[in-house]
């Protein structure tokens, strides 16, 4: 399985799982329905989004002034739901809407007028830099675990 860091849009990242190599396994993923499928690899790749969100809501919190960074951290499905690939996107959005502008610093302005500049303070690249072998890990048992229970079927 191929895993990458892909900033998103917002203020978050995509956590990509795409089943590669393995032929035998590509052959019987393909011989399921494709419902089946995709669920499996929805929940999946959901269950390592969520180990990367509680690594960022902590170093949300280290920050933290009124919390609402880290209560508005999510993890939902992508757009990008094709075959043997599935994204997650990490991101905070609601009253966390500043997050982006924490991560990567920005500059204030009044008026037109630049009267000060913010440094970025990193919650979410470290997450997922901190947290995705464990991620990798339990997504790869997780899929492992469920196709087993399929194929014994």
């Amino acid at each position: 399985m191929a895993y990458s860091y892909v900033p998103g849009g917002e203020a978050g990242v995509k956590l990509r799982m795409r089943v590669t190599g393995g032929a035998e396994i590509q052959r019987k993923l393909e011989l399921m329905p494709k419902e089946i499928n995709a669920s499996i690899m929805q929940d999946v790749v959901l269950i390592g989004g969520e180990i990367i969100k509680e690594e960022a809501k902590r170093n949300a919190n280290r920050r933290k002034r009124t919390g609402n960074l880290a209560d508005s951290i999510n993890v939902k499905l992508g757009k990008e739901k094709v075959g043997t690939k599935v994204v997650a996107v990490i991101s905070a959005g609601g009253k966390g809407w500043y997050g982006k502008l924490l991560e990567i610093g920005h500059k204030v302005v009044v008026k037109g007028v630049v009267v000060g500049q913010v440094p970025p303070y990193p919650w979410l690249r470290p997450a997922f830099d901190a947290k995705q072998k464990e991620a990798r890990e339990v997504m790869n048992k997780e899929l492992e675990r469920r196709l087993a229970e399929i194929w014994q079927r």
